[in-house]
């Protein structure tokens, strides 16, 4: 119903958005556990009502751990991020819960854990398609209806190279899209979602740098969505790991099969 809202918190400055490594510490103490440590980049941390965190117990396995956000012993530092949503650092400063606050453990939480961020670049990317269509549109109107020399700038043939490259960037994040689609719940879906994400990176940055050059000083204004989404897909890119990460880990899975 979006009446209760809940955000990940996973990353971490030495983290190096790999999830399943985490500085956060769940140690015993009497019937429950004591939280400690920080995470980086919680999205929607002003308004949501509870934190999903992961951290490590002494034993070394995987936790991950609901907690309110209005808990007491946590610190929060809101800020806004380049596309206006925000966002807050954490800090966790001896949080006592309960026992029952753990969610899940060890391998389940680490299966989990991938999961969720897997299908979160999925539902990022058909954001991403969405963005990348109406810049496409906007980009195409802008290029029809802008004179130069007496004719249209879509009459220049540079130009249509220009905007033919960007319907092919969208096109091929469209197609692994589908692909990840397809393959979300099967074990090829890490896979995927990482193949996913580095067509994303490249896809947004070249799309949206290209619709701000291609409409030029305008495209610079705030007044022009173009802005507003090129800095959303500017976001996503940062979102999950960026390009190298991913395809460092495509990198490892090719060599483990």
């Amino acid at each position: 119903s979006g009446e209760c809202l809940v955000s990940l918190a996973w990353e971490e400055s030495s983290s190096r958005v790999n999830p399943l490594l985490t500085q956060c510490t769940l140690v015993t103490r009497g019937d429950g556990y004591a939280l400690n440590g920080k995470k980086q980049a919680v999205l929607a941390a002003a308004e949501i009502q509870f934190y999903i965190v992961s951290a490590r117990n002494s034993g070394g396995d995987l936790q991950l751990l609901l907690l309110n956000a209005k808990h007491s012993g946590i610190t929060q530092r809101c800020y806004l991020l380049a596309d206006g949503n925000s966002a807050a650092d954490l800090e966790f400063n001896n949080v006592e819960l309960p026992a029952s606050a753990i969610i899940a453990s060890a391998s389940q939480a680490e299966a989990l854990l991938q999961t969720a961020i897997s299908e979160s670049i999925v539902v990022m990317a058909a954001e991403a398609i969405g963005a990348i269509d109406q810049l496409l549109v906007i980009t195409q109107e802008y290029l029809l209806t802008r004179k130069q020399f007496g004719m249209p700038l879509a009459m220049f043939q540079s130009l249509q190279h220009r905007f033919a490259d960007m319907v092919i960037a969208a096109e091929k994040l469209r197609s692994l899209l589908w692909a990840a689609c397809q393959q979300l719940g099967s074990d090829n879906q890490e896979k995927a979602a990482a193949q996913l994400k580095v067509q994303l990176g490249e896809s947004a940055r070249y799309v949206g740098q290209q619709a701000v050059q291609l409409h030029g000083g305008i495209g610079m204004t705030d007044e022009l969505n173009v802005g507003a989404y090129f800095k959303r897909l500017t976001v996503m890119e940062l979102l999950c790991g960026q390009q190298d990460y991913h395809l460092g880990k495509l990198a490892e899975l090719a060599l483990v099969s």
